[in-house]
């Protein structure tokens, strides 16, 4: 009797081990993406808990506000939008008091001396307060006193940003200076006193 020989032959489908290969990478793929879905929903429900609670603390913020203002009325101050502005003018009015009275006159006027060369002199000065900043208005008899000047102004350690604004020539009006015309000048400067 004769035996056959049997080899032995794969009965599945060709392309069967790509198919599994294939199935479990979207398994994985499933699982990732409920791992994801699941992180997305817990950070979520975090957010929502934190969204929660400021809005609690906001709510608990304009209610003592509201009793703020009716005990406020209650008492007899005012603090409407309106008189809230007017007491941000009146606090700013009385800084500018303060600083007038802390400002001395004879240190400027020292100082500005100091800087003023010949043949240069001053009509008027208007100083702003808030600011200390000047508005320095005058004659020079060249324009090269003009520019001795700003510079002047520039290296004294009490006066910066120095910008001409504007500068003309003008006659005089004395008769007797009529040949020789002037420079007048206006510019502005910051004072900060040491």
């Amino acid at each position: 009797m004769t035996l056959l020989s049997l080899h032995p032959h794969s009965l599945a489908a060709p392309g069967l081990l790509l198919l599994r290969i294939a199935q479990w990478g979207l398994i994985g793929l499933s699982a990732g993406f409920l791992g994801a879905s699941f992180w997305i929903w817990q950070e979520t429900r975090q957010l929502t808990e934190a969204v929660q609670i400021q809005q609690e603390a906001v709510t608990r913020a304009e209610h003592l506000q509201q009793q703020f203002l009716e005990q406020a009325r209650k008492q007899g101050f005012d603090l409407s939008d309106t008189r809230i502005q007017q007491l941000a003018q009146e606090v700013s009015f009385a800084q500018q008091l303060s600083m007038r009275r802390r400002f001395s006159w004879t240190r400027f006027l020292s100082d500005l001396e100091a800087a003023v060369p010949p043949h240069v002199a001053m009509e008027s000065i208007v100083l702003n307060f808030p600011k200390t900043s000047l508005v320095l208005n005058g004659m020079a008899r060249e324009l090269s006193d003009l520019s001795s000047f700003v510079e002047r102004l520039e290296r004294h350690p009490a006066f910066n940003h120095v910008v001409v604004s504007s500068h003309k020539l003008k006659q005089p009006k004395e008769k007797r200076q009529a040949k020789n015309p002037v420079v007048t000048f206006s510019m502005k400067v910051t004072y900060t006193p040491n």
